[in-house]
């Protein structure tokens, strides 16, 4: 936060918070990726959509 306030320059954004650089990084995924990720991750399979 003081880095934000006091920089001659200050970015339009800043990560805050210990998950914030994951989810920058999960954000630039495709799609499909992304959602097989969190299938895996809630170890939901993919017949239970069908």
């Amino acid at each position: 936060m003081l880095h934000a306030l006091t920089a001659r320059r200050s970015g339009t954004r800043y990560l805050v918070g210990p998950d914030a650089r994951p989810l920058a990084v999960v954000r630039r995924l495709p799609t499909g990726v992304r959602d097989r990720a969190l299938l895996g991750a809630l170890k939901i399979g993919r017949d239970t959509f069908a």
